[in-house]
């Protein structure tokens, strides 16, 4: 058994207060925006400053890292402390190689 995406938002929550992270970007993708969507609602009564940016769906005639190009173009205007991922494993990989 492990922890569900609940017990992972406040895991989350809690480590950036901790360490008193306040401005951050949260990256999802469709597949995982109830996760974002929840960790976007239990942090609202906090005092963080928060970046959503969604990873659009690969169009037709593009490469599959296109999205991930256009996702990193709206990461960069945004000067964040920390950035979350909500993203299939896929992604994640495809964003670590245009790194």
């Amino acid at each position: 058994m492990s922890a569900g995406y609940r017990d992972y938002a406040h895991a989350t929550l809690d480590i950036l207060n901790t360490f008193g992270w306040k401005n951050i970007i949260v990256v999802f993708d469709e597949s995982r925006a109830h996760e974002a969507g929840h960790f976007h609602a239990i942090s609202r009564s906090s005092e963080l400053i928060m970046h959503l940016v969604q990873l659009s769906k690969q169009g037709e005639n593009e490469d599959a890292t296109a999205p991930i190009v256009k996702a990193l173009d709206q990461i960069q205007h945004f000067e964040a402390e920390i950035i979350l991922l909500y993203i299939e494993k896929e992604n994640v990989e495809l964003m670590l190689q245009q790194v």
